[in-house]
């Protein structure tokens, strides 16, 4: 009896050893992937903004208003910082899925073809986003100029509806164009 038990034990010990043997490489590589990640990120966001402050598109969108409208939708630093923290994120997640994915567990399994494959759909929406503040913020003022030009007294509350009339239609089609809604 007293073998028949120490060999069990011995089994599941072996066992449970050889799945820790097969996947401690798998967790190297998540860390690896990870650790990667970031440095390849940084690397992404340092030369990102590099060239977007070569091309002056930080003084290009203070010209365009894009500074100011980025302000009002509460982002305080220069256009080319914010595409860089985008840029930086956009490649860790990346590579934190393909270290998921190095694990072969099998309720990840085909999680980086789906997440590529709903890329473009994020960025679309993303764009979609941007362009619905702007307009926002765009017609907003509008408003509020003509309606105090118009001597209208709740011209403030007419383009804040307006404002937030916008912006609630644009969540509406960006929620739509992901399928969530």
């Amino acid at each position: 009896m007293n073998d028949v038990w120490g060999e069990a034990m011995v089994e599941a010990f072996r066992d449970m050893m050889k799945r820790l043997a097969l996947f401690l490489p798998k967790l190297l590589a998540l860390l690896s992937f990870i650790l990667l990640g970031i440095v390849i990120g940084l690397a992404v966001k340092a030369v990102l903004q590099r060239l977007l402050k070569a091309v002056r598109l930080d003084v290009l969108s203070e010209q365009w208003g894009l500074q100011a409208a980025m302000a009002k939708a509460g982002f305080k630093q220069p256009l080319s910082q914010v595409v860089g923290r985008i840029a930086f994120w956009t490649v860790f997640v990346l590579f934190v899925f393909m270290g998921v994915d190095a694990l072969d567990l099998p309720a990840t399994a085909g999680l980086m073809g789906q997440i590529l494959g709903f890329l473009p759909s994020i960025v679309a929406a993303g764009l979609l986003l941007l362009v619905g503040v702007l307009l926002g913020n765009f017609f907003a003022e509008a408003t509020l100029i003509a309606t105090v030009n118009a001597q209208i007294q709740e011209a403030r509350l007419i383009a804040s509806l307006v404002r937030w009339g916008i912006f609630l239609f644009t969540a509406a089609m960006v929620l739509t164009h992901l399928g969530i809604a």
